[in-house]
């Protein structure tokens, strides 16, 4: 009788072997697969985050230059303002200093020369 449970025993635990080691290698290879599928996103989600920070640094830089050059131009037209309201500043001191010297200066109605002085202002 030995014989018999022996015999079935062995067959036994030769099939829970075979089967343990089916079960070990399905889940080696589950854990391999999914390493590969971690590796592989991980991968991926690195790849787009370098392009974000490449583009974010991109558009910085193009804001910068145009913050740049805005300035420059702003630089530009402000020296030319100055120049400007300077010159309109010494044509109105000239033409006051003419004003002041201007005989018919006292008169109701403009005289010629006040009306050449108005229309250099224009």
């Amino acid at each position: 009788m030995i014989g018999l449970f022996s015999g079935a025993y062995s067959k036994l635990i030769l099939a829970g072997i075979v089967l343990a080691a089916i079960i070990g290698y399905g889940e080696w290879r589950g854990h391999t697969r999914y390493n590969q599928a971690v590796a592989l996103w991980s991968a991926k989600y690195n790849q787009r985050e370098n392009d974000l920070i490449r583009a974010s640094m991109a558009e910085a830089d193009r804001q910068r230059k145009a913050n740049e050059a805005a300035k420059a131009l702003e630089a530009e037209r402000i020296a030319q303002l100055e120049a400007d309201n300077e010159k309109l500043s010494q044509l109105i001191k000239e033409l006051s200093d003419e004003a002041d010297k201007d005989p018919a200066a006292d008169s109701i109605v403009l005289s010629p020369s006040a009306r050449l002085r108005i229309n250099k202002v224009r």
